[in-house]
């Protein structure tokens, strides 16, 4: 569920020294640099799609934050784990451990399966910060739990 907190509590870890922060979406990278004063990289840039991969001219990082991950193809997420072996990958979406997903992905997308999922750690967060009226998150889940 998205506003449940996935990526502040990542961002804010103290525990996670040096993450560098991914997404498909270039101003979300941005955002999240500017917010968490944090390293940033465009997903393309990191697995090198359509372009030299960021492991072949860099050190590679110790943590990656991967982050809405429901509209990146699952290709490209385990190619990263391929690219990046000693490196910590922390996905963040909003998706299930049994591979159902509640964000809105795109249709050539496909996402990860539970096969894919079964041999990760999975934290799940469940509580919306995002969504303080208890009337409209009733709906919310409402709605979610139809479609």
């Amino acid at each position: 569920m998205g506003g449940t907190g996935k990526t502040h509590t990542t961002l804010t870890d103290e525990r996670l020294q040096n993450i560098l922060y991914s997404s498909l979406c270039w101003s979300l990278v941005v955002d999240k640099m500017k917010d968490y004063n944090i390293r940033g990289i465009s997903l393309n840039k990191l697995a090198g799609i359509g372009c030299i991969p960021y492991y072949e001219e860099h050190q590679a990082p110790s943590v990656i934050f991967v982050d809405e991950l429901t509209q990146i193809d699952r290709t490209h997420l385990i190619k990263l784990q391929e690219q990046y072996p000693y490196s910590i990958i922390i996905y963040a979406g909003d998706i299930d451990p049994d591979g159902t997903f509640y964000q809105c992905s795109f249709p050539e997308v496909n996402t990860f399966t539970p096969e894919d999922i079964k041999n990760m750690s999975v934290i799940t967060f469940t509580k919306s910060y995002r969504c303080k009226d208890p009337k409209l998150m009733d709906i919310m889940l409402e709605v979610r739990n139809s479609i």
